[in-house]
Order: C-alpha cells, then sequence, then structure tokens
C-alpha cells in the first residue's frame, strides 16, 4: 500500500525530500507534473518526450517517477483567465499540481503529498502564508507535510498516524547551507538548477526563455497583456512604460515580445556582465521619456558593473549604436517603480490606456 505522494521538480530540495522519506520506510510514490520548461520544446497537446529529459538528478540518485505531462491544460487555464489582476502564475501553479496530486493521490489510495518547499526560499510563493494558501485553496489543508521547513510551520496532523515524520523534520529556510550538508550526508548526487544560480553564465536561462516564451506563443496570439507577466516595471507618465528584464532569461523572454509586438518605441540592452533587455511601450510624449528610460535602465545595469556601455535598437530591432548612459540614483529609481515580479514567474497584468 502507497501511504504517501511525493511531488518533485527535480531539484535538491526535492531529493532531500524523498531521500528522507526512504528513511521513514513509509511507502511513498514520487510525481513530476511537468508544465514543459525541462523539454527542447514547448509541450504541445501532451506531447510525451523523454521521462527524464531535464531530471537527470533523480536517475543519478536511482530514483523512479511517475510523470505527467500537464503543460497543454496549465497553459490554456491560466492563458485563458479573463482579470490578470494580481494573478501570480507560480502561485496558481503550486495550487494546480496539489489538485492534481490530491486526485492522484486519491486514485492509489493514498493518505497524504510531500512536498519539497522550503520556508521563505521564494517568499512571494514559499512564504508561511502563501504555503497556507495553496493549501487551502487546492483542499489539501492537513495533508500536506513539508519536512525541510516543518519545524517552522504549524504542527502536522499526520504525526499521529505517522510519527517517524517527526524523526526527518527541520528548520531550514530560503537557500540555507544546511541543504547542502544534509545532502552530503544522504549520499545524494546533484548538479545545481539554474533557480540557485542567481546568474547563470552559460545559455541555459536563455534557452529557457525560448521554452517559455515558445508556449505562451502556441498558447495565444502575443499581445500587450504578456508583456505585463515578468520583469522590472518602470511607469515614465501615464501612457509611458519602461519594462527591463533582471536575468538572461527574463531579457531574452522580453527580447522575443519585443520582436513581436506591434506598438514599439526603442529598446535597449547590455552585455555586462549578463545578457539584460529592456524596452518602452506605450504612448511617447517627449524625448523626455527616451532618456528617462536609458537612465532607469542604467541603473539596473550598474548594479553589477560601473559605467557600462549601452546598446540602443530601433523599433525595427536595428543596432543604433552603444553609448554610455549616466545612471539615477537609487532614490530618483523608486519613485517610478510601478511593480517587480517575482524571479522566472510571469504575473500580474498591466491594463494600457
Amino acid at each position: 500500500m502507497i501511504n504517501a505522494l511525493i511531488i518533485t521538480a527535480g531539484g535538491l530540495d526535492s531529493l532531500l525530500t524523498i531521500k528522507l522519506m526512504e528513511r521513514t520506510k513509509i511507502p511513498f510514490r514520487v510525481v513530476h507534473f511537468d508544465i514543459g520548461l525541462t523539454h527542447n520544446k514547448a509541450i504541445v497537446a501532451g506531447l510525451r518526450i523523454s521521462k527524464y529529459f531535464g531530471l537527470e538528478n533523480l536517475i543519478k540518485n536511482s530514483i523512479e517517477i511517475e510523470k505527467f505531462d500537464v503543460a497543454k491544460e496549465f497553459y490554456t487555464q491560466i492563458l485563458n483567465t479573463r482579470d490578470f489582476n494580481d494573478y501570480n502564475a507560480c502561485l496558481e501553479y503550486k495550487i494546480f499540481i496539489l489538485k492534481k496530486a490530491k486526485e492522484y493521490m486519491q486514485e492509489i489510495g493514498a493518505q497524504f503529498i510531500v512536498t519539497g518547499d522550503v520556508v521563505d526560499q521564494r517568499p512571494l510563493i514559499q512564504g508561511k502564508d502563501a504555503l497556507l494558501t495553496t493549501d487551502i485553496q487546492a483542499d489539501v489543508e492537513n495533508i500536506v507535510f513539508r519536512p525541510l521547513s516543518a519545524n517552522l510551520l504549524a504542527p502536522s496532523l499526520l504525526l499521529t498516524s505517522f510519527p517517524k515524520l517527526s524523526q526527518i523534520s527541520y528548520d531550514f529556510t530560503g537557500f540555507s547551507q544546511k541543504r547542502i550538508e544534509l545532502a552530503k550526508i544522504l549520499k545524494i548526487e546533484y548538479t545545481p538548477s539554474i533557480s540557485e544560480k542567481q546568474f547563470d553564465k552559460n545559455n541555459t536561462e536563455l534557452a529557457m526563455g525560448n521554452k517559455a516564451f515558445e508556449i505562451f506563443e502556441k498558447q495565444k496570439k502575443i499581445n500587450i497583456s504578456h508583456i505585463n507577466r515578468i520583469g522590472l516595471h518602470f511607469k515614465l507618465n501615464s501612457t509611458t512604460r519602461c519594462v527591463i528584464g533582471r536575468t538572461p532569461f527574463e531579457s531574452n523572454y522580453l527580447k522575443k515580445f519585443y520582436e513581436k509586438i506591434e506598438k514599439k518605441d526603442f529598446a535597449f540592452s547590455s552585455n555586462t556582465p549578463n545578457f539584460l533587455f529592456g524596452f518602452m511601450y506605450g504612448s511617447l510624449e517627449s524625448g523626455i521619456h527616451e532618456t528617462l528610460a536609458l537612465k532607469i535602465f542604467s541603473a539596473i545595469v550598474s548594479q553589477y558593473k560601473n559605467s557600462p556601455d549601452i546598446q540602443l535598437f530601433d523599433d525595427e530591432n536595428l543596432l543604433l549604436g552603444s553609448r554610455v548612459i549616466e545612471p539615477l540614483s537609487q532614490k530618483e529609481l523608486e519613485q517610478y517603480v510601478l511593480y517587480s515580479n517575482e524571479m522566472y514567474c510571469p504575473i500580474i497584468s498591466l491594463d494600457i490606456q
């Protein structure tokens, strides 16, 4: 009999969770709900590619999984949502897979779900309140156990029926080094994922930008609402905005949108120290906004390198040349910030009048 269902994304936290559960001797099954970003190409119509593609760490640690391709269902659901205000795609995905896990859990007769969540690793979706919200909205409250942060959360009612779970309860937060130390103790073979490298210096993040864009493009015609789901957004005036990617992933994602959308003004990029890309959109009223957008971009880039050369592109994506732009101060920058989406999470739409 299977008692527990472990949801895995294939990263270190998932591996730690699986290996800890092995120590309890509680029978479990491991599942992976795939939304397409672990594949060379976006999944269309539930296309199944290799079972372990993008999940090589599971193979290294001899972990068998049951895999479900849910890309079409999830992206259709999220893109068909009419009201995107305060809509967090990552939070919705967590709710989505918890619901899927509960369905499968009931199908195989399991009694609870186990996840590798670590409190505050990504505060918007893994803060204590956010975890509680996902459980309530997915209707899995009291049947989810999170061993890596169990000692920081409300005592689980599952401990009554499964007391051995108390033996694998930890108090990890964020990207704690304790996780790495535990991995060594558990003899886990592991290659760090992109999300654990703030800036990946190879092309992996750029490839992820391609994959994410493919998924959205195949589901719905490109329009202005897509731009508002990622990056840093700045309000230049009531009708003119500036959006900037913070990582190669976000930048490549935004660059592809810039190439597709019809109404645009000009774009800017920097390769120091990583590929960052931004552009203006809306109704340009004067050259003042062009200058302001460049100073904002320079302020973002200068956080990584002083006096960077900024490349400028016209609305046809043709290179206009490079310039060194004096950045805004942090205090000046703050007055233009509209919102900042959580890294790797396309969220929140912005209505452009």
